[in-house]
């Protein structure tokens, strides 16, 4: 499943003469692995299946998450403000500040409500959503 493929890669500096390669040097990035070549990963996120695209639409990812949130704290504040959490999955390094989540509803409308929302703090951080 996505756990498998989805790894913190922090990428070697890269070489002067590799122009094709999009990533920064020392940039610790988030990446889905679908190339086996440390330098140059590929970024596969469109969903192929009628359930992945569902469940997409559904799915909510969250930026500026404080080191100290549990998923139960995200899931019953989600809860209380957008609607019914099916799925949260938190993600960080330990170098970073802050983490990132992956908030899926029961229900489009609770992804829409939460993408719609600004200013909303959790723990004294401004979450931040997208699609």
């Amino acid at each position: 499943m996505l756990g498998s493929l989805v790894k913190w890669f922090h990428t070697a500096p890269r070489s002067q003469d590799d122009d094709n390669c999009n990533v920064d040097v020392g940039d610790r990035m988030f990446f889905a692995i679908t190339n086996q070549c440390p330098s140059c990963l590929t970024v596969s996120t469109r969903p192929k299946s009628e359930e992945e695209k569902e469940r997409s639409s559904r799915t909510v990812y969250c930026t500026n998450i404080q080191k100290t949130v549990t998923p139960d704290e995200l899931i019953n504040f989600f809860q209380i403000y957008f609607g019914q959490v099916s799925h949260v999955r938190i993600m960080g390094h330990e170098n970073h500040a802050t983490k990132i989540a992956f908030i899926e509803f029961m229900e489009a409308s609770g992804a829409i409500a939460a993408l719609s929302s600004s200013s909303i703090y959790v723990q004294g951080l401004i979450i931040r959503f997208d699609p």
